[in-house]
């Protein structure tokens, strides 16, 4: 994680060049300001004018460090969070499904907001300030001692004290800063899910229900932040109130020392001053070091965030293409102990064929299509495509011969074109090809910028069913040889459904594969084979009029599902 954090190296040295720069005009600004205060007492009009000249050069020169200085700790800090973010997005974005599905999606949009807020108001500016504040603190210790070693002893003596708050409330900040955090999470989670699902919440009245567990979250995280924000000001309060202590008696020190004829008040002006040069970075110090600490809990969650998509490294294989089939060996698969989702699965699918595969609700359909996407890897079994194992072809390889339509419909907020094409080049004719094959034509066609049409938030411009159409013609698209429709078509109305399916059976050397609750008999007559499963289990494979004839499990779903839809069509 440190290598992320602290990547521009030459922005880092520049600025604390610039820094270190700000420590030397301070301190000699200091000694300038004592030098004054003597001419003044000594009436020497010469001197007088010649350092008022220098200081106000010093002040003029101070103003363009300081500002080189905060300019480039900007700088540092943008390109380092921007860095930093785009690291984190990455990872999390080559997870496999198991990884990324074992946090919400407002989990990951708050690592990339609050907690990167976090670490740049927090991590970034500590660190900064603790080499400011150990600069000046170095330095005004140093001239300290050569104006007057014992006043520069007690100065010292009694700021250290100041450093031992922070091993007193380093880690109670921590254990609020992550509760904040992580209460963010659970309060961006909950907000996501009830913005997302308005129109149920609308639907069946429960927005009173909806806004109190909104209420309890909301309270909780501003609970937690709150916390936070005590325990940082009592943090402050402290610090504050011990640099003021010492300084009111340092200065009474000093003056002591004048009157006895010990230091010129010129001297005890420059030491006054240094005072600030010492007792405020230590005070700084104290909170600077706590705030550094807060932010540890923090850094340890993106830690593991970078750390989950970390593989181990592994030789993929390389596809060189798909040339026989598909092939599942006694697959057994689960999502937790209790219950088996696949049982033994064993079936083969040639290249160029058409199937379907259809079963009750929960047999393990759509599961079964995620093992072969190489969505998890945690089955017995093998899952071979021309004989080389899922498990080892490389995903970049993998999608590049089979491309999933699925019933979750993915659109961006662009254009048709770039929807169906998703930024990557494919000729116009490849396109069009795209279109017509999903009976998008008449859509384009009617609107008044065709193709180049934008797509709004949640495609609210478009129907459930022309959204899925574009999904279907961004998978044509690409021409891979083997197309997985999970329930793909569920969206469409009958004739949309019938017409893409029919397009799809026809395209030669295609092997599709779908997925359906859909007992059209029109449509499953025209697949080579249908794949019928049952509790995780392939009960029967055959061409429909087989399946009819056998009169076995699916004549009994087939005339169930069809008497439903029978039904459904009379209601209507």
């Amino acid at each position: 994680m440190e290598k992320h954090l602290f990547k521009h190296k030459f922005l880092l040295i520049s600025k604390f060049t610039w820094g270190l720069m700000e420590t030397i005009v301070s301190l000699v600004a200091a000694f300038f300001m004592g030098y004054i205060v003597d001419c003044i007492v000594d009436k020497d009009l010469k001197k007088l004018m010649w350092g008022i000249a220098i200081l106000i050069t010093l002040m003029l020169v101070q103003f363009i460090v300081i500002y080189m200085y905060r300019y480039l700790e900007g700088k540092f800090i943008k390109a380092s969070i921007k860095d930093l973010k785009d690291v984190v997005f990455d990872s999390v974005i080559n997870y496999d499904v198991k990884r990324f599905n074992s946090e919400s999606t407002a989990s990951y949009i708050s690592n990339l907001t609050t907690d990167m807020d976090i670490i740049s108001k927090k991590y970034y500016r500590s660190v900064f300030e603790i080499f400011e504040n150990l600069t000046l603190l170095i330095g005004g210790v140093a001239y300290m001692i050569f104006i007057h070693p014992l006043m520069a002893a007690i100065v010292v003596g009694m700021g250290l004290f100041m450093l031992l708050i922070p091993t007193f409330m380093g880690k109670a900040l921590g254990r609020k800063q992550k509760s904040y955090s992580d209460s963010m999470e659970e309060f961006r989670t909950i907000t996501q899910d009830n913005l997302s699902g308005f129109e149920v919440i609308k639907s069946f009245n429960i927005g009173s229900m909806v806004f109190h567990k909104f209420f309890n979250a909301n309270k909780k995280s501003e609970k937690a932040k709150m916390k936070y924000n005590n325990t940082t000001q009592v943090l402050d309060s402290s610090c504050e109130f011990l640099n003021s202590l010492i300084q009111t008696g340092l200065t009474g020190v000093g003056i002591f020392l004048v009157l006895k004829g010990k230091m010129t008040l010129g001297v005890c002006i420059s030491a006054i001053q240094l005072m600030n040069y010492i007792l405020q970075p230590m005070s700084s110090l104290s909170r600077n070091i706590s705030m550094f600490k807060s932010v540890k809990p923090i850094i340890a969650k993106l830690d593991g965030l970078l750390r989950k998509g970390t593989k181990e490294h592994k030789n993929y294989e390389e596809l060189q293409g798909f040339e026989k089939s598909i092939e599942f060996q006694d697959v057994c698969f689960s999502y937790t102990e209790e219950r088996k989702i696949l049982d033994g699965i064993s079936l083969k699918i040639n290249k160029g064929e058409k199937c379907a595969i259809v079963g009750g609700s929960g047999c393990g359909k759509s599961t079964l299509i995620k093992l072969l996407l190489g969505f998890y890897d945690d089955y017995t079994g093998t899952i071979t495509i021309d004989g080389k194992d899922v498990k080892d072809i490389s995903p970049s390889s993998l999608y590049q011969y089979i491309c999933p339509i699925e019933q979750k419909v993915y659109m961006m907020q662009d254009t048709i074109e770039n929807n169906i094409k998703l930024y990557k080049e494919y000729s116009p004719e490849a396109v069009q090809y795209a279109i017509d094959n999903t009976g998008l034509s008449d859509l384009i066609g009617s609107l008044d910028q065709g193709i180049k049409t934008l797509v709004t938030e949640d495609a609210s411009n478009f129907s459930g069913g022309e959204s899925q159409r574009i999904s279907i013609a961004r998978a044509l698209v690409k021409h891979t040889p083997v197309l997985i429709l999970d329930e793909a078509t569920s969206s469409l109305d009958n004739i949309n459904a019938y017409n893409i399916e029919k397009s799809l059976m026809s395209i030669k050397d295609l092997t599709c594969v779908e997925v359906t609750h859909k007992f059209n008999k029109d449509i499953l007559r025209r697949y080579d084979k249908v794949i019928v499963l049952k509790d995780g289990k392939v009960v029967e494979i055959g061409t429909f009029d087989e399946l009819i004839d056998r009169k076995q499990y699916f004549y009994s779903l087939y005339n169930v599902t069809a008497n439903d839809v029978h039904t459904q069509q009379c209601a209507g």
